[in-house]
């Protein structure tokens, strides 16, 4: 993976937190569903 530290990623209120997550599941749904993730498969 990357061979350098990230920063810390800081959100100020509940809001923002909930905002981001929301944001990150839908996009993970949709990558899923783009690309048609397939554990066994990808193991094979």
């Amino acid at each position: 993976w990357a061979h350098y530290e990230s920063t810390a990623l800081t959100v100020d209120t509940v809001e923002q937190y909930e905002e981001l997550a929301g944001s990150v599941e839908l996009e993970t749904q949709h990558l899923l569903r783009e690309h048609r993730y397939d554990t066994i498969g990808n193991f094979l």
